[in-house]
């Protein structure tokens, strides 16, 4: 059986009713959006059986007395006022029957000095809204038919004409479509100033209303207020600017960054930037090396800065790689350098298990793959051009750079030109580089120790009294919160991330890109053993650092054993080089080495060709010569060796010493040892000559 209550609404043949009243066999119920309606009787069993039949059923109330917050005492009082013109009428127990309805009117008509339409309009308002006095609230609201274009044949509207002469203009439908033609062509479509379009407004006026009078034109005022009339708040700001700009500064934040992270290490913010500062050399301080490039993560859930990375490579993977080894390392080292000891002042030590970063390409391709293949770490790219999707980092390369602005020289200044007599900022630079560095870590020591933005959201369950730093909340999410940071060795992070190739082994060391490596101090295997002692040629993968190739590092076996190999003397002169200088520097090796080789064989050929004449000349003077024995040919090798030296030094030096054994020459050794004259010697030779051939 259906339970019937007061004030509940039904629909009957398109018609809707509100009971009014609920007594044990009746129900008297009022017909709604009726003029000529009144309260009548119903039998409620006859009631129940409609119900039954589905010919009548209950629908939600589609009038709800207003509820007005905090009404000013005007409206109470007419209210109330209006409330005791019939306050008689309905709490009399037979307000539903005519007799005594029209009694009771009758009463409050005299009463209150007012007349029978106005009570019966306030009856059925209050019948209709619920029988509630809010429902005789005065119903300003509905008054003046707000946002509804008017139409004025003889007038305008608006206050008079105080400074200017003329019949006044008025905005009629097809001027209202001039206006909208200005505006959207030329306020919107070409982000012209209001001015502009309106002067465009005004020479299609005159196009269209040729006879009109300059004084008679509609004003730049009404055309305004047509605009601020007519467009959404919503669509002048879409209109006006672009739709990055809008996505950007302008739309609503349906919600914060800080509610996606889950605790410390679960998203972190990573971005670059060039600081606003020159920078010299830490040799020489007449020397100015340029702007820094500094890249920054930080985690979003504490605010607390994670790993950074500062140095003049231009923002890439490789950069980035250093940012991550800093950011998952310990930072002892890091404040070591400040003179710090207490690795409390800086727990951060992982990778996390999301790194926003924006469209750069240092995070697309192979490479970035590895943080989610290797690591588990998922890179999330926001949109081009929206550094709002990371405000956390940008915020922190803001504040931070104007922290020192004021400390040190060689600040870039915000205009690009500089005016007359103005003094260049460069030439003020005189911090080194490594100054700069001490004092980017003071800097990010500092705010990690200071007091978050108050425009930080704070999640339920931190406490009230945790005060909100990010070393404060990020040693409480580590105890309370999920943990979801990675703690990875350094060299398998860093040949995790780094690009891998192929080195092969050969004698004079491990060879990688034109480049030897000492590995055999590593594994001591003997794969660089010589003369055949060393195994067949071995291959290995590794890791390299594209930015420097003075250590790779080796996977030796498949269970990723990770092993440094340094480069070796032999390859020294690759030392601290790229491998894009070691390959420039490699091909012009080899086009020079191209060019000697060409230049050698042609000169080579040549001295070839020359000894192949004197070869032929020589044969044929050989068979010229007397035929002699080979044994007498061979006899007397030594001797003619002794004769040759005797003509060799006498060439050179104008007199001949003879060694002291003599047996075999057939001359005595004290005249041998005296000093003779170059026709002498001569003689003596000739005749030694002759009597070995005799």
């Amino acid at each position: 059986m259906a339970i019937i209550q007061k004030n509940d609404v039904f629909e009957h043949e398109d018609r809707r009713y509100r009971i009014l009243k609920v007594e044990p066999n009746t129900f008297v119920w009022f017909e709604l959006n009726q003029s000529n309606a009144w309260p009548t009787i119903l039998d409620k069993y006859i009631l129940l059986d409609l119900i039954e039949a589905g010919q009548v059923y209950r629908i939600d109330d589609p009038f709800v007395a207003p509820i007005i917050l905090a009404p000013s005492p005007k409206h109470l009082c007419r209210r109330d006022n209006a409330y005791k013109t019939i306050k008689h009428v309905v709490e009399h127990p037979l307000f539903y029957d005519t007799q005594v309805r029209i009694e009771l009117s009758n009463n409050a008509k005299k009463l209150h000095g007012t007349t029978d339409k106005v009570i019966n309009k306030r009856l059925k308002r209050y019948w209709t809204y619920g029988q509630s006095k809010n429902a005789l609230y005065p119903k300003y609201a509905n008054s003046g038919a707000a946002g509804q274009p008017r139409t004025f044949l003889d007038k305008r509207s608006g206050r008079p004409r105080n400074n200017r002469t003329g019949t006044l203009a008025i905005s009629t439908e097809d001027v209202r479509r001039l206006y909208r033609r200005a505006i959207e062509v030329y306020f919107f479509g070409k982000k012209t100033s209001f001015s502009f379009a309106f002067r465009q407004f005004k020479l299609l006026y005159l196009t269209q209303y040729r006879d009109a009078v300059e004084n008679e034109i509609p004003t730049e005022p009404q055309m305004r207020h047509f605009y601020n009339s007519q467009y959404r708040a919503i669509d002048k700001a879409k209109n006006r600017v672009s739709k990055i700009a809008y996505r950007k500064d302008v739309r609503a934040l349906a919600g914060t960054a800080t509610e996606q992270a889950i605790g410390p290490g679960s998203r972190y913010e990573i971005d670059a930037t060039t600081a606003d500062v020159y920078l010299v050399s830490d040799d020489d301080p007449n020397r100015v090396i340029g702007r820094p490039t500094l890249y920054i993560l930080i985690d979003v859930f504490t605010r607390m800065v994670a790993g950074f990375y500062i140095g003049f490579e231009m923002p890439s993977y490789q950069t980035v790689l250093n940012a991550l080894i800093n950011a998952a390392m310990s930072k002892e080292s890091s404040l070591e350098e400040i003179g710090e000891t207490d690795i409390d002042l800086w727990p951060v030590c992982g990778l996390p298990e999301v790194l926003l970063a924006d469209k750069g390409s240092e995070f697309f391709g192979k490479q970035s793959q590895k943080l989610l293949d290797v690591f588990t770490v998922h890179v999330e790219n926001a949109p081009a051009y929206r550094g709002d999707a990371k405000g956390i980092v940008e915020c922190f390369f803001g504040t931070w750079q104007n922290g020192f602005k004021n400390i040190v020289e060689g600040i870039v200044t915000s205009s690009r030109l500089k005016k007359a007599g103005e003094r260049d900022y460069r030439i003020d630079a005189n911090v080194p580089m490594s100054d700069f560095r001490r004092l980017m870590i003071a800097g990010i020591l500092a705010h990690n120790h200071t007091q978050i933005s108050r425009s930080y959201d704070r999640a339920k369950d931190i406490p009230d009294t945790l005060p909100l730093t990010p070393i404060n909340l990020w040693n409480w999410g580590i105890q309370n919160r999920s943990g979801a940071l990675k703690t990875i060795a350094k060299e398998q992070l860093i040949a995790g991330l780094l690009p891998q190739a192929k080195a092969t082994t050969s004698p004079l060391g491990l060879h990688f890109s034109g480049v030897y490596y000492d590995l055999e101090s590593t594994t001591g295997e003997g794969d660089s053993l010589r003369q055949g002692y060393s195994e067949m040629e071995k291959e290995y993968a590794i890791a390299y650092d594209p930015l420097c190739l003075n250590t790779i590092y080796v996977f030796l076996n498949a269970q990723g054993t990770v092993a440094k190999a340094s480069i070796k003397a032999r390859s020294r002169q690759y030392v601290d080089m790229t491998l894009d200088e070691v390959r420039a520097r490699q091909k012009t090796q080899n086009e020079i080495k191209d060019l000697v080789k060409k230049s050698s064989d042609t000169a080579l050929a040549k001295v070839e060709a020359s000894g192949l004449k004197m070869a032929a000349e020589l044969e044929k003077r050989a068979k010229q010569a007397p035929s002699i024995t080979v044994a007498e040919k061979t006899k007397n090798i030594a001797a003619n060796r002794k004769q040759a030296q005797a003509e060799e030094r006498l060439q050179k030096h104008g007199e001949i010493v003879f060694e002291t054994d003599t047996s075999n020459t057939g001359i005595d050794g004290e005249e041998l040892s005296q000093n003779f004259s170059s026709s002498t010697i001569n003689d003596l030779i000739k005749r030694q000559r002759k009597d070995a051939t005799s």
